[in-house]
């Protein structure tokens, strides 16, 4: 069995790929040639480099491939065309070849802010999408094109995922990165809106072990789940967890809220918990030990 991942230059990818390449034949798609994750000479993965479109996927000879797992995406772009391109129009390619390879599975990272950014209450996977900004609208509507495949039957299985604040070594974007990022450079932690707004940060540890277990569940159909870490905890308590841990002073400013992002994102995770016996693992205490950890070396 083999399984093409897109995205390969991506922060998912370079933790998931040694993983992956213990079990499976992995083929990783990468814009370019270049490939960071750090894997045995025995269990390296075929690159496939060049644009994500059929002609190179096509022409790649992937043999034997049972599901695709689709990490290639933007939280952001300098227009909106291109965010539509990195997190729709490449959707469709994947979801057209699967069909004219008959390639029956597919995991895809959606994100929790399609749920929106103005919830009542924690959310669920019956809760309805209420997308706010072009990155959550990109990202429902790729969900909306792998359901008509879905439904056209030109996927058998497909699970989509809505992780919340994904953190971790070698992460280079979100809440966290942009926090130890200030405490890193001597700066006051950059506090929007009043800081406590809450997150349920998602170890990137704990994102592999997520797709494995989608990997291995044999549930035919659409599966959709909201996915988090194990604890909540506000923006400014992040924040002086980071100044405690890279021992740094616990020095702050409060900016004007971001309007156009979600304030607080808390998830209920009953049903991943049930139907894959999933629960996340890494504390943010012992997340951020480990990437002090790896900075201090470097």
């Amino acid at each position: 069995m083999s399984i093409l991942v897109t995205g390969g230059s991506g922060f998912i990818a370079s933790h998931l790929i040694n993983k992956l390449c213990k079990d499976y034949k992995v083929y990783l798609h990468n814009r370019s040639s270049r490939f960071d994750a750090i894997v045995s000479r025995d269990n390296s993965p075929t690159i496939i480099s060049g644009p994500l479109n059929l002609d190179t996927l096509s022409n790649s000879e992937i043999d034997n491939c049972e599901c695709i797992i689709h990490l290639a995406g933007s939280f952001s772009a300098s227009t909106f065309e291109e965010l539509i391109f990195d997190n729709l129009i490449t959707t469709k390619i994947i979801l057209d070849f699967m069909r004219i390879k008959k390639i029956p599975k597919i995991i895809f990272i959606s994100s929790a802010a399609v749920w929106g950014k103005n919830l009542q209450e924690i959310p669920t996977e019956k809760t309805p999408a209420s997308p706010e900004t072009e990155y959550a609208y990109t990202k429902f509507s790729a969900e909306c094109l792998i359901k008509s495949a879905h439904s056209n039957g030109d996927i058998e299985t497909a699970f989509m995922l809505r992780p919340n604040t994904i953190y971790g070594i070698g992460s280079n974007a979100g809440v966290i990165h942009s926090l130890i990022s200030q405490a890193l450079n001597g700066t006051k932690f950059k506090i929007f809106g009043n800081g406590v707004q809450r997150r349920q940060p998602l170890n990137i540890q704990d994102m592999v072990d997520v797709i494995f277990g989608c990997l291995m569940f044999d549930n035919k159909g659409l599966n959709l789940y909201g996915v988090a870490g194990p604890e909540a905890h506000s923006i400014l308590d992040i924040a002086r967890k980071i100044a405690e841990i890279f021992n740094v002073k616990f020095d702050y400013e409060f900016l004007s809220a971001q309007t156009n992002k979600p304030q607080t994102i808390l998830i209920n995770q009953s049903r991943i918990n049930n139907e894959l016996s999933w629960t996340p693992k890494v504390t943010l205490d012992n997340g951020l030990i480990a990437m002090f950890n790896v900075n201090k070396f470097e």
